[in-house]
């Protein structure tokens, strides 16, 4: 077997002096091993499998281009500020007054009710920006160790995305019953090369997907989702994470809101696309009209609103073991550095997005620092090979170190019958 942790780094920092230093190298465990895998193994080779296996011809950018984006980018910010400033002041002011006034309070009160039980175990997928596609390599390993058929989801943005591909892959699992996880690899190698083909043309140059990375979501996900699905058993399983603009009393605000009955197709679509609809960043449009909930919805992280801060304090409140914050930005989920700011960001719809009660499993590249704030936005089609793969490798050491023994895992194929 190739050597650890050590010899994924190694691979890292050779691709990077061929030309693209800014993506960090994986941090995984000391003792973690690292061996690629090509093919469909036999029956039983899962627990082997220590590598995503999907196969990509990009390649990094040219040091200058990615010089060249950086700048771009930083001057395009910089020439940005006097309208986003201005922007996040009055969304932040206006979220804070109907927080402050309870114009939102009947909702908040449905959304805090006792809900499911201590059994439940919900995956929990937070907004990760750009990084969605390290959790798409986390739910690849996931799927093909477990069967998450018996699990709930709550999604939000890039995590949403994260619920759709899990979706698809229990559909692949269970149209191959005998060997399951040979079926959802070879299904997620579709998928992989499907958003690779689909994105080639918005990430050959920095910021090439800004205001268009939504017309490549619209069609992944009519491609992506089984024709046949249960939506009314989706519904017990699947909540998404969403704004929706709410302008009772004449005082306008995105507030958190929650999507979790799907009588459709397009019931689904239209809130997985409202919940990783950031405006400027995947469309020019802020808002996408959501049917179920016969209103505009916008992603459910909102970057634009700082009012996430002034709550995340407010659900810090009351200690240690009784803040809300224990529930919806728990410690082990981020490092404490910058990607704190993750945690920040998602606390204040994961208020209204988690259930009380049951085991909650998250799904995220910030459990163990592994997230960098930078490269939010710098997105190449080598970034999205590499984070696919090392969210896979992430994934396979947090089952080392037991992060999901909540999870059952696929029956395994006595000798006899095999």
């Amino acid at each position: 077997m190739a050597g650890g942790s050590s010899n994924l780094k190694e691979r890292r920092a050779g691709t990077a002096a061929a030309g693209d230093g800014w993506v960090a190298a994986y941090k995984g465990p000391p003792d973690s091993r690292v061996e690629s895998s090509r093919g469909v193994p036999p029956f039983g080779a899962a627990e082997t499998w220590t590598d995503a296996g999907i196969s990509s011809e990009a390649r990094p950018w040219h040091p200058a281009v990615a010089f060249v984006g950086t700048v771009l980018g930083g001057c395009l910010l910089v020439a940005a500020l006097p309208f986003l400033l201005p922007l996040a002041f009055v969304l932040t002011v206006c979220e804070g007054l109907r927080d402050l006034l309870r114009l939102d309070a009947k909702d908040a009160a449905v959304y805090s009710k006792v809900e499911g039980s201590n059994e439940d175990v919900t995956l929990v997928l937070p907004g990760t920006c750009a990084y969605v596609f390290w959790q798409l390599g986390m739910m690849q390993y996931l799927c093909e160790r477990f069967d998450t058929r018996k699990l709930k989801f709550a999604g939000v943005s890039s995590g949403a995305i994260a619920a759709l591909l899990a979706v698809a892959l229990e559909e692949a699992a269970v149209k191959a019953p005998e060997r399951p996880a040979e079926a959802v690899r070879a299904r997620a190698h579709e998928i992989f090369q499907l958003v690779e083909q689909r994105s080639a043309h918005l990430v050959s140059w920095p910021l090439g997907f800004m205001a268009r990375l939504g017309t490549v979501l619209d069609g992944l996900a009519d491609e992506i989702l089984p024709p046949n699905l249960d939506y009314a058993a989706l519904s017990q399983r699947l909540r998404v994470g969403v704004r929706r603009l709410a302008y009772s009393t004449g005082l306008p605000a995105l507030v958190p809101d929650m999507v979790a009955e799907f009588n459709s197709r397009d019931d689904l679509e239209s809130a997985v696309l409202a919940s990783s609809s950031v405006w400027l960043v995947t469309r020019l449009f802020p808002c996408r009209y959501v049917p179920s909930k016969a209103a505009f919805c916008n992603d459910g992280v909102n970057p634009f609103s700082l009012y996430c801060f002034m709550d995340y304090l407010c659900q810090m409140r009351g200690g240690a073991g009784a803040c809300m914050a224990t529930r919806t930005a728990p410690v082990h989920t981020h490092s404490g550095g910058l990607d704190r700011i993750y945690a920040i960001w998602n606390c204040t719809v994961m208020r209204v997005l988690l259930p009380s009660h049951g085991k909650h499993v998250w799904v995220t590249p910030t459990i163990g620092g592994q997230l960098d704030v930078r490269f939010c936005l710098r997105v190449s089609g080598w970034f999205i090979a590499e984070q696919w793969r090392q969210g896979y490798a992430h994934a396979r050491d947090l089952d080392s170190q037991g992060h999901w023994a909540s999870l059952r895992r696929h029956a395994r194929k006595s000798a006899a019958a095999a």
